[in-house]
């Protein structure tokens, strides 16, 4: 399946504000369409701010790294998802360390089907793709 992940920008000095701008305009296209997007940030004050905005929406906490306090973060802001660069994913164990508390792993940028097969096999439950027609049968 493919899904929407719409991704938050942090704007120097204000990322409060444009979270809040572009999840506004986005309540209002989505309002009528099932299922929501996922709503996704390396900024996890754009994330909190999703949360108050449209708290029903699903959050992904973007990292490029794994790093040690990747978990009180992704708790302070109610993260349903941990997509991380693929760079850092070694192995099954990782990614039940990530889905640890019942959130999905997602991969960013696959754009390789075999590395997109090893990570589905490892447990990621999606890959974000620039060229998804190469991992998606469907699509070529």
């Amino acid at each position: 399946a493919i899904g929407v992940n719409l991704e938050l920008k942090g704007a120097p000095g204000c990322p409060e504000r444009l979270a809040e701008i572009a999840l506004t305009r986005a309540c209002a296209v989505w309002s009528a369409v099932a299922p929501p997007p996922l709503i996704s940030s390396f900024e996890p004050t754009c994330l909190t701010v999703a949360a108050r905005v449209v708290p029903e929406w699903p959050r992904g906490m973007l990292m490029d790294d794994i790093d040690d306090d990747w978990r009180e973060r992704a708790a302070w802001v109610g993260a349903a998802a941990i997509i991380v660069n693929h760079l850092a994913i070694d192995g099954s164990e990782t990614v039940a360390s990530l889905g640890s508390g019942g959130r999905a792993v997602l991969a960013y940028t696959v754009n390789q089907p075999e590395r997109a097969c090893e990570l589905r096999g490892w447990g990621v439950a999606a890959v974000i793709a620039d060229r998804p027609e190469n991992n998606c049968p469907i699509l070529k």
